[in-house]
Formats: structure tokens, sequence, C-alpha cells
């Protein structure tokens, strides 16, 4: 008997595109595990999460599906200031107190103030996420 979760993205969603993350309603972190894009924009879909034989699919209501794998180890904070994206060996203090850096390059400008962030243990490393951009970035930690 296939296993199913229920839930609904917690905030915004944009797609999917290769590495996308996923915070969830419910609390769990899932990230996309098939190759694959797609661009929508919907506010706090629903979606359900079905396990089969150890692949977990995700399907977003009048969106589509793609594969996913749980997120087991991440880390929800928020930069402490100002933020203007990141441009190659980029720092992020954390209002936690954690300092993170940019571990390979990549340009993304957005600016905001204080925004959340989601670290969370890929495939390839620590990644992180911050609230209102489309892509994450692979990040080290350095205190």
């Amino acid at each position: 008997m296939p296993q199913v979760i229920e839930s609904d993205i917690d905030g915004r969603f944009f797609g999917w595109h290769g590495s996308t993350v996923f915070k969830l309603a419910n609390g769990q972190v899932w990230e996309q595990d098939a190759p694959g894009r797609i661009r929508q924009f919907a506010y706090r879909p629903d979606l359900r999460i079905t396990e089969i034989d150890d692949v977990h699919l995700m399907q977003i209501d009048g969106i589509g599906s793609v594969r996913v794998r749980k997120v087991r180890d991440f880390i929800e904070s928020r930069i402490d200031g100002v933020f203007h994206g990141w441009d190659g060996r980029t720092v992020f203090p954390l209002v936690n107190g954690q300092v993170w850096q940019q571990a390979a390059y990549a340009y993304r400008y957005h600016y905001a103030y204080l925004p959340e962030v989601l670290l969370y243990l890929s495939k390839d490393g620590w990644r992180l996420k911050v609230d209102g951009v489309h892509e994450s970035v692979t990040v080290t930690r350095i205190r």
C-alpha cells in the first residue's frame, strides 16, 4: 500500500528547475530528485507526496508532478541585516549566530532586509535558499 502525505507548500511556489527545495506547511522539507523544469506560480498550492518502492512522487494540484527526496537535515533562520544576493564568495551572517560562505561560483542579485533562509543538506552538500529567490546556492559553514 503506497504511503501518502498531503499538505501544501509553505508560501510561494515558482515551479521546479532541477534542484528545487520545497518547505511544506506541515514542517517537512523536500528536494527535487529528478531532472525537469516547470515554471508556474502559485501561493500555497495543495500537494500530495506518494511513496512507492522507496520512490517519492510529489504531485501539485493543477501543475504536475516531480520525483522528490525528503531532506532530513535543515536549519531555518534569517540573514542578519541587508541581503544583496550572492556573487562568488559571499558571506551570509545569520541571526542565529552562524556564518556561512558561498562555496561555488554563481551570481544572483536580490535585495531584502532580514529575509528568511533555509539551509539544507542536499546530495551535493549544504545549500542556502533565501525566501523570494528561486535558486539556492552551495555553502560551507565558517562559524
